[in-house]
């Protein structure tokens, strides 16, 4: 269909071409989770034993779609928040394995 060497960029590859795509659709998934995680969907459960959220519910909410540069400030911007958190969740996790180490050397149980 396209004559190479008529082409506007004949570097970009097939290859490059489906990362982009994948770049996309990974920041457009990656907004949609943060949104998603920062709604308080736990509002629209109902039910008691069986607790659930209702179809209809869900449609009338309304989920903000920035512009692709927005998407990926936001993405990349929490992103490294998630990151931090992690750090911080293995330091707390490795703390809590010297208190208890420290712990089990003062009560002689190790």
């Amino acid at each position: 269909m396209f004559d190479d060497k008529k082409s506007i960029k004949p570097d970009i590859t097939l290859t490059d071409i489906h990362r982009d795509i994948l770049a996309v659709i990974e920041n457009k998934s990656k907004v949609l989770y943060y949104v998603l995680k920062a709604s308080n969907l736990q509002e629209l459960q109902t039910g008691g034993a069986m607790p659930g959220i209702n179809r209809q519910d869900v449609y009338k909410q309304k989920i903000p779609i920035p512009h692709i540069e927005k998407q990926q400030e936001i993405v990349t911007s929490l992103d490294k928040e998630m990151e931090a958190l992690e750090g911080v969740r293995l330091l707390r996790q490795a703390a809590e394995r010297r208190i208890e180490k420290i712990i089990a050397e003062v009560w002689g149980e190790e």
